[in-house]
């Protein structure tokens, strides 16, 4: 599910049925996006795991937590946004990776490579990872820099083949089974198409961080805040007070801030209005509502105090989002 988008319009979670599935969401979307390694380098999280669990005999796919025991009763494939053009190539290529999987032998891995998109997507992924039983899908999403040239050299190294991918969308639409392949084939593929480093980090260090299992850690960090914003954003919700909604999920942003991490306008829409709330936790009454709608645009300029990145034109009289400074004329 695109926590993001959930984030951004919490009238969404209406669907939930329960607070511990917006915890969940929360949770994810804290790692995600506050501790993206393209603002905090080699502080940031590259790797993210996570499972599924398999049907093939229903043809359902389900993300589960082996934690928790817990898995969403959704099918995956029903929670792609197929409103956009993107959307609908990803869900294509998501189904014939689900089919890869029901194909696959415990031992197998996979891979499945994203390009970026112009205003919509500025980072490639890939999603790799293993079946490591019958009906369990280990699987990892690594946040990468790589140019479509790249992906395309990478695809055709694991295929073994040149693989005719002239464009994004042929690239979404052919993931790979690689049978008895160890998940870290990607990273001694990536060496083998010079690959050295990973927003500036060396591939070494997430290589570790793969080994390590880093995610771990700060998901276990995010339980606190995402729980204590998950009811109170239920119980706004259920009353159709998505503004307040709005306010906890800036609260919990600003949580995820104060442990170390980041949250850019472009991958926020509560960010705004937690920084905001950080330097005074009553403004939100004179900024108040039209923060929410607002994105940022190639026209987009910084604030000349402190350099954030400016949302929208800040009017004279108005006021930096980020650090407070009053634009004079």
């Amino acid at each position: 599910m695109n926590k993001e988008a959930l984030a951004c319009d919490p009238a969404r979670w209406q669907h939930q049925t329960t607070p511990s599935q917006i915890e969940a969401d929360l949770t994810f979307y804290g790692l995600e996006h506050g501790r993206s390694p393209e603002y905090l380098g080699s502080e940031g999280v590259f790797i993210i795991g996570y499972y599924y669990r398999l049907y093939p005999e229903k043809n359902a796919i389900h993300s589960f937590n082996p934690q928790t025991e817990e898995e969403l009763e959704k099918d995956v494939r029903e929670m792609f946004n197929t409103k956009t053009l993107r959307g609908q190539q990803e869900k294509e290529g998501f189904e014939k990776l689900t089919q890869l999987f029901f194909k696959a032998n415990p031992g197998d891995s996979f891979v499945w490579l994203s390009p970026a998109e112009e205003n919509l997507y500025p980072y490639p992924r890939i999603y790799f990872g293993q079946k490591k039983e019958a009906e369990l899908i280990e699987a990892y999403d690594l946040n990468t820099d790589l140019s479509f040239t790249k992906l395309k050299e990478l695809l055709c190294l694991l295929g073994n083949s040149k693989i005719a991918a002239q464009n994004k969308e042929e690239i979404l639409n052919s993931p790979l089974l690689l049978q008895d392949k160890n998940p870290q084939i990607i990273f001694e593929s990536l060496k083998k198409i010079d690959v050295k480093k990973l927003h500036g980090v060396s591939l070494e260090a997430i290589k570790n961080q793969f080994r390590e299992k880093i995610w771990e850690k700060p998901l276990r960090e995010n339980h606190s805040p995402a729980s204590r914003a998950a009811g109170k954003i239920w119980e706004n919700v259920s009353q159709g007070r998505f503004y307040q909604a709005r306010l906890w999920v800036a609260w919990y942003e600003e949580a995820i801030r104060k442990q170390g991490g980041f949250f850019a306008p472009q991958s926020s829409c509560g960010a705004a209005l937690a920084s905001i709330l950080a330097l005074n936790p009553q403004s939100y009454s004179y900024y108040g509502w039209p923060f929410f709608g607002l994105e940022i645009t190639p026209r987009a300029k910084a604030c000349p105090a402190c350099g954030w990145p400016l949302l929208t034109p800040v009017p004279v009289g108005g006021h930096c989002p980020h650090c407070g400074t009053e634009r004079k004329c």
